[in-house]
């Protein structure tokens, strides 16, 4: 069984820590009490990733359809909430060497079904994101004349 870094996960088991032991004294008992609430939080993530999918679907229609500072704004907003979420549930990072010189960071994918989730979301955001980087280095033009 590999141990996920989760947050949320984590902060529930320490909290109640006392509450899981109790359950049961074999290691099964807590294998099976740690596999409930690892399936619960892994139900709310896929239901929280549809739902920004869905959002940033919806987002990414209005920006195509009318390309306005509000549109690119909520759309930029999702697509980085959507990013984050992913992030923190498909991938971890380990540190690996010793010292500052020879520090390394391994970015292992610990959510294979995330993971593919996110690839193929920007693959199909691609177009949408060419826009929003076109309004950013606009926005950005504006800016400096301005200034």
């Amino acid at each position: 069984m590999e141990i996920i870094r989760n947050k949320a996960v984590s902060t529930f088991v320490q909290r109640n820590r006392s509450a899981v032991i109790r359950m049961g004294s074999s290691p099964s008992g807590f294998s099976a009490e740690l596999s409930r609430i690892e399936g619960t939080f892994f139900d709310h993530d896929k239901v929280e990733l549809g739902y920004l999918q869905d959002q940033l679907q919806t987002a990414g229609e209005n920006l195509e359809n009318e390309t306005t500072m509000a549109n690119y704004l909520r759309y930029r907003d999702l697509l980085g909430r959507f990013a984050k979420k992913v992030m923190s549930i498909a991938y971890v990072i380990d540190t690996m060497g010793s010292g500052d010189q020879l520090c390394h960071e391994v970015v292992r994918v610990i959510n294979k079904e995330a993971d593919d989730l996110y690839h193929m979301v920007m693959c199909g955001q691609r177009y949408r994101i060419m826009i929003a980087g076109k309004i950013a280095n606009i926005k950005g033009m504006i800016l400096k004349i301005s200034v």
